[in-house]
């Protein structure tokens, strides 16, 4: 049996900070975000897949596909999706299709919470302790 590959906190903080600054650097209007996907989780694939395997191109291709949600909750996606790659690389019965439909299925609910989560919380927040504190100078 081969040893178990597993991510460490390290390769999942890893990734969530190359989405967070870069998941809008290779925006394109057929694939939305699917590039910055893949920027994000290539280094955590390499290490579950191998740099030049099968799986990993196999991994590359499942993440080229279209993709697009609000990139500040968007984390949460990836570290989901990169879950379900280290069950698939341990051998667990992980179809591929299903790590596609997770992503994809989670990016429309999430990118509304996040969108309007973040517009009606952070922002009115923001104003209101101004307002209501004014400017101290």
């Amino acid at each position: 049996m081969s040893e178990k590959k597993s991510l460490t906190k390290k390769d999942l903080v890893k990734s969530y900070l190359i989405w967070t600054f870069f998941s809008h650097c290779m925006y394109n209007y057929e694939r939305m975000q699917a590039p910055g996907v893949v920027h994000a989780i290539a280094p955590s694939l390499a290490k579950l897949y191998g740099e030049h395997t099968e799986e990993m191109k196999d991994a590359c291709k499942r993440h080229m596909e279209f993709f697009n949600t609000e990139p500040n909750i968007g984390g949460c996606i990836i570290g989901m999706t990169l879950a379900l790659e280290e069950q698939k690389a341990n051998g667990e019965n992980i179809d591929p299709e299903m790590i596609s439909s997770v992503k994809t299925g989670l990016m429309g609910p999430l990118a509304g919470v996040g969108g309007y989560d973040l517009a009606r919380n952070i922002v009115s927040n923001c104003f209101r302790n101004y307002f209501r504190h004014g400017s101290r100078r």
